[in-house]
């Protein structure tokens, strides 16, 4: 089965009042760069020779200061192409970010109620009538995930199986979901589940009445400037992705994402947020998502910053003291002190993580082209850089 082999490893300065005025953001005002390279150039390093990975990418900003950018190995070990940072890729789980963003703006606005049944906006959407907002942001819906090697991930895989080549829509996804019990009752436990992104963004959608690519153009794109940052399936060709190992064991020859993904694959487990970008895009959309109120005002802001008893917040994934917690490792909230927020992402190829540490001020990227290992020891390594 194609999804249990791929999921198995299991700037400041930007000011603007949040509406859909598209006009794009001034540029980010930093300071000269003058941080030393050295050690995150050695974590990176070390990692992708330790790990077998072709390639890596590690971005990091600490303050006001110009991100750091620095490369590792090879994009593609078929051609023998240098990884050079400005590749694009899948951000899976990371593009929920962009949907939370905008949730939090048609908040602010009063336009979305964070304690209002998903119901009540979305005519159909199952457990509409126990589910809430509150509950999607925060991934405490007790919907299951379908990455993963439980019964849901089977029956997504075997739809993928019937027809690889087609596409396959969210209503067929809402309808699969539909009858399926609860892991817990809304509430009262955490568990990323990309079904409470899809069913988000279905609500931005019918509240904007527009669909969600446009929403993001004029809300955070525009806004913010992003260069190449795109949204849906046809946004930007396959041949133009950043193409991701994967070794299928026992078999140790090298496989390569580029050469068996599929559309009913694509549209199926990436068809939450199916956004491609660069590390410097996201590293932008980042600065202005946890430093500035560019995109959520600071009062909300604050307020989205509250760590719940399970360990998650509506702004995000929270991070201890120790790395990256809630939805990448288990731990039990309460006994690690949060000291920021990320969200890591393993999507065609690319596993990826960004994360914004509050206690150093630090906005950290991370990237490699290996679907086979976790990039939690690279983003403590390169924190540990800093």
């Amino acid at each position: 089965m194609i999804m249990s082999t791929v999921m198995g490893a299991a700037c400041g300065g930007v000011q603007g009042d949040v509406g859909t005025d598209s006009s794009p953001a001034p540029p980010i005002s930093v300071a000269a760069p003058g941080r030393d390279q050295s050690g995150i150039q050695a974590a990176l390093d070390d990692f992708v020779a330790g790990s077998g990975s072709p390639g890596g990418i590690a971005s990091v900003q600490v303050g006001t200061m110009a991100p750091t950018i620095v490369t590792a190995g090879l994009s593609d070990r078929r051609t023998g192409t240098p990884m050079v940072g400005d590749e694009r890729f899948y951000t899976g789980k990371i593009g929920g970010l962009f949907v939370t963003t905008v949730a939090l703006q048609l908040v602010a606005e009063g336009r979305l109620d964070l304690d209002a049944p998903v119901g009540s906006l979305l005519a159909g959407a199952p457990r509409g009538d126990l589910v809430t907002v509150r509950h999607l942001l925060e991934h405490t819906s007790g919907f299951d995930d379908w990455f993963g090697d439980g019964d849901l991930t089977v029956a997504l895989e075997q739809v993928v199986a019937a027809d690889p080549d087609r596409r396959v829509t969210s209503d067929e996804i809402i309808e699969l979901m539909r009858d399926r019990p609860l892991a817990f009752e809304p509430g009262t436990a955490a568990q990323h589940a990309e079904f409470n992104t899809l069913l988000l963004r279905l609500v931005i959608e019918t509240i904007e009445s527009k669909e969600f690519g446009r929403i993001l153009e004029e809300r955070i794109i525009e806004r913010l400037g992003l260069r190449d940052t795109a949204y849906g399936f046809d946004a930007v060709p396959p041949s133009e992705l950043l193409p991701g190992l994967l070794r299928v064991r026992p078999d140790p020859t090298d496989q390569w994402t580029t050469e068996y993904e599929g559309a009913a694959f694509v549209t199926t487990f990436y068809a939450a947020a199916p956004i491609t970008s660069t590390a410097g895009d996201l590293m932008r959309f980042g600065d202005a998502l946890h430093r500035t109120d560019a995109l959520v005002p600071r009062d909300l802001s604050r307020d989205a910053e509250m760590v719940n008893e399970f360990g998650s917040s509506l702004r995000g994934i929270a991070l201890t003291e120790d790395g990256v917690c809630v939805m990448l490792v288990d731990c039990a909230a309460g006994t690690h002190e949060y000291v920021g927020f990320g969200q890591p992402s393993l999507a065609l190829g690319a596993y990826s993580g960004l994360f914004y540490d509050r206690t150093i001020d630090a906005l950290t990227f991370v990237l490699v082209n290996n679907t086979g290992t976790s990039i939690r020891p690279l983003y403590q390594s390169v924190r540990a850089a800093i």
